[in-house]
């Protein structure tokens, strides 16, 4: 098989979805039988904010949860002290 080495960032790029029906749609000012190169995108940009914004409204959910069980069940939280030593603690533990 024959390969023809390209330059780098010599020819235009599209960025397309594929279709349910597997297919790629690209401009129609491309004639039939334009050679074209396929890459896997991990996730577009679009896609990765509608993710995080998924993660931080259910976060956020969580802490609005918590705050409400606190009001309805409220904790007695440990001196100042107590906490201090858990931290001075946790910070000679050896790291795995």
């Amino acid at each position: 098989m024959e390969t023809e080495p390209l330059a780098p960032f010599t020819v235009p790029m599209y960025v397309a979805t594929v279709d349910e029906d597997h297919k790629v749609a690209l401009p129609e000012h491309l004639p039939v039988g334009t050679r074209v190169g396929i890459i896997i995108l991990p996730f577009s940009s679009e896609s990765g904010a509608l993710a995080r914004k998924a993660h931080f409204e259910a976060a956020l959910a969580d802490i609005e949860a918590a705050i409400d069980r606190s009001r309805a069940e409220p904790i007695t939280l440990p001196p100042d002290e107590e906490i201090d030593a858990l931290i001075e603690d946790a910070r000679k533990a050896p790291r795995d």
